[in-house]
């Protein structure tokens, strides 16, 4: 598991931050995190994150149980 050194999150807590800021648009996620989509891509199947409709919300739900929310 990758880790930001700067911030403390792993990669995948980056990729679902980005996917709710993004409201589950890959490429704004990827202009978000300053990636391309393709690495975006690769990176969300590396981190087992589920790609298709309705993944904004099951991200942020996830972030939200997740933070005690």
């Amino acid at each position: 598991m990758k880790t930001c050194w700067t911030c403390g999150a792993t990669e995948r807590q980056g990729l679902q931050r980005a996917l709710t800021l993004s409201q589950g648009n890959h490429s704004e996620a990827a202009r978000i995190l300053g990636i391309g989509r393709t690495t975006f891509l690769e990176a969300m199947k590396r981190n087992g994150l589920p790609r298709g409709p309705g993944l904004a919300e099951r991200v942020h739900l996830a972030w939200l149980r997740r933070v005690g929310r």
